[in-house]
């Protein structure tokens, strides 16, 4: 993952194309209309925290998980100022979390699905992410 040493810093500038908002508002109303129970959500490959930050805008208790360090340094810079819960970011491996508790739902947006190396057994028999309390299809 050391590509994203230099990717980082100027990641947002290539995905300016990109309306983060938009996709808030998409993934809140799913949320919505699948009445789910809290508010705790883990953005799975969150890269520098942009869509982080627009859920955690919208009152979501957020959890940013990226692979790179570099990345997580930018979501966090990005974040700081957030209101209310500041979200919390972790360096992991999406395939190997550890999320020390339960999350009501996980998003993976835009191109981060593209680095699942092997498909989930049992993907569409339950949540795909064992801290998820229930799958939400989009």
């Amino acid at each position: 993952m050391n590509s994203y040493g230099f990717l980082a810093g100027c990641y947002d500038e290539f995905t300016t194309d990109v309306d983060y908002a938009a996709w808030a508002e998409y993934i809140q109303r799913h949320f919505e209309r699948a009445d789910l129970p809290g508010s705790t959500v883990l953005d799975l490959a969150c890269g520098t925290g942009s869509l982080t930050r627009e859920l955690s805008l919208r009152g979501y208790e957020m959890i940013g998980v990226d692979l790179s360090p570099d990345m997580l340094a930018q979501a966090a810079e990005k974040n700081r100022d957030a209101e209310g819960i500041a979200p919390i970011f972790l360096c992991q491996s999406m395939d190997q979390l550890d999320l020390y508790g339960t999350i009501d739902a996980c998003v993976c947006c835009l191109d981060s699905v593209n680095y699942v190396k092997k498909a989930a057994a049992g993907l569409s028999a339950g949540p795909p992410v064992p801290h998820a309390r229930r799958a939400v299809p989009l």
